[in-house]
């Protein structure tokens, strides 16, 4: 039995549920901005990226220049990094142990 499902007030499956798509939901919408945000930045050099034989056509190569939007999804990221790990360790964590 998952860990937050034994924290809720009253267990039912559908609670479960509703915690666990709203959750996906928050995860998803965080994605999407730092995503829409990494190609916004990088757009203007995506032609000249695709054609240069050093980065092989990765957009993850070119050159930020220290982009304030580029900070600030570093920052969403770690953000998203910290607040998804208990998701993951608490239940692995009781799991072990029983």
């Amino acid at each position: 039995m998952p860990q937050t499902y034994k924290e809720l007030n009253n267990r039912c499956v559908l609670k479960m549920n509703k915690v666990v798509v709203r959750a996906s939901k928050y995860m998803m919408i965080i994605y999407l901005i730092i995503g829409i945000f990494g190609y916004l930045i990088f757009s203007d050099k995506l032609e000249a990226t695709l054609h240069c034989p050093t980065t092989g056509g990765n957009i993850l190569e070119c050159d930020f220049n220290g982009s304030f939007s580029i900070q600030v999804a570093r920052f969403f990221v770690t953000i998203a990094l910290v607040a998804a790990a208990p998701l993951c360790f608490i239940p692995a964590k009781t799991s072990f142990f029983e």
